[in-house]
């Protein structure tokens, strides 16, 4: 993942949590309950677990998805 990609991001049963964000060009994303995380080289399983990780503070056992929306075109 590069900076200026869009994620699409939700949570499974959490209305509220359901986001498309774009990678910051400091290579981080925000994401409610989560705060900022650093999301440039990292892969979608990798964003997808540290969510998990933040959020299961909050929600019991989140799922949570993480799709590319569109890609920068950065390399």
């Amino acid at each position: 993942l590069n900076a200026g990609d869009m994620l699409s991001i939700s949570v499974w049963n959490e209305d509220a949590l359901q986001k498309e964000v774009v990678i910051l060009p400091d290579g981080t994303i925000s994401f409610p309950l989560a705060g900022q995380i650093n999301a440039k080289d990292k892969t979608v399983v990798e964003v997808e677990t540290e969510l998990k990780e933040k959020l299961s503070e909050y929600i019991s056992d989140p799922v949570v998805n993480v799709t590319v929306n569109r890609v920068s075109g950065n390399t």
